[in-house]
């Protein structure tokens, strides 16, 4: 099984209702991969949706639509040790080919307030055991990859990409609308610019006979 970790924006800025919208978006990823033949599990985990499947890249590809996501990355789950930690991005980094004529960079984020390290801690001696081992070189500002670690209460998590995703609201949170599609391109970007406000969209053609 292969673990993904999905990212929400503006989702996350609403308040009391803020769970009827989470609700509708794991909903919504669960149809999406309901529609591609893939079973998974589709679960919450403070301020992130987790999705765990047997096919990550074909489940990647079609969660990269759902609206109310700003983006997933496939990620490896390790417990926070930061021993296992560094051996894990060692791991990714190699799978990545880095070497001396790569740059890259370690980008942390302590979800955990409990873990001993800061989040620039945690990077930086990440990043100084990768380079001890691959001799790749670090660029904070312009790198060829960046690693990400996230280290959360339950475990701790690393990947190598980020793959963006429309943001916006879970589609089907605000209704249904009906939208008139004419030949052109501006009806359909119309169209897709609703269904990112989380509306139902009816599309309605007229041809002349």
């Amino acid at each position: 099984m292969g673990l993904i970790l999905l990212r929400y924006g503006e989702v996350a800025l609403k308040g009391g209702n803020r769970g009827r919208f989470i609700k509708r978006l794991r909903y919504n990823i669960r149809d999406c991969l309901k529609k591609h033949g893939l079973g998974g599990e589709v679960r919450s985990s403070r301020g992130r949706i987790m999705v765990e499947t047997d096919d990550v890249d074909a489940a990647v590809e079609g969660i990269r639509k759902v609206f109310g996501l700003v983006s997933l990355s496939p990620v490896a789950e390790v417990p926070s040790s930061m021993d296992i930690i560094k051996e894990e991005a060692l791991r990714l980094a190699r799978e990545m080919d880095l070497n001396e004529a790569v740059t890259f960079r370690v980008s942390a984020r302590r979800a955990d307030k409990t873990f001993p390290l800061t989040s620039p801690e945690i990077g930086k001696e990440v990043g100084a055991y990768i380079v001890e081992k691959t001799d790749a070189r670090v660029d904070l500002h312009e790198p060829q990859v960046t690693i990400g670690i996230e280290i959360r209460r339950e475990g701790s998590y690393i990947y190598g990409k980020i793959i963006p995703a429309p943001g916006g609201l879970p589609l089907g949170i605000e209704g249904r609308v009906v939208a008139l599609i004419s030949g052109g391109i501006d009806s359909p970007v119309a169209a897709w610019m609703m269904m990112k406000r989380g509306c139902g969209v009816i599309p309605l053609h007229f041809r002349q006979s």
